[in-house]
């Protein structure tokens, strides 16, 4: 029949379904800030176009900085030994060793005055 509609109502309760391995895998996140804007006031404010790099030992990670955040996946290593992020501008600034699971809030001519924020998943 045309214009009929379908108005079952579902009387179950939802389902949240997690996946969790064997392995406990870490990883590290990075939230880049620009420094605080000059001249006419625009602003590339999250470093789109500068690159992150993550060394865990001998495993090396390098991404382009595409988004307001960068996901790294360490696989069993608890902790990075250096993370360097590389300005558009061509500024570079160095941070590490530090403990995975964070995200870091890196500021542009700051380092040192990077945050972490910890992590944790509930359940």
């Amino acid at each position: 029949m045309a214009g009929t509609r379908n108005t079952r109502t579902l009387s179950r309760s939802a389902v949240v379904a997690r996946s969790r391995g064997a392995i406990a895998y870490h990883w590290q996140a990075l939230r880049p800030r620009a420094a605080t804007a000059t001249g006419d006031q625009r602003i590339n404010s999250f470093g789109i176009g500068g690159e992150v790099e993550v060394r865990t030992g001998l495993h090396v990670q390098r991404q382009t900085i595409k988004a307001p955040y960068v996901h790294f996946g360490l696989g069993e290593a608890k902790r990075y030994s250096s993370l360097t992020v590389t300005w558009p501008s061509g500024r570079v600034e160095e941070l590490g060793p530090g403990a995975s699971g964070r995200r870091i809030t890196v500021r542009d001519g700051r380092a040192a005055e990077a945050s972490d924020e910890p992590v944790g998943i509930a359940g």
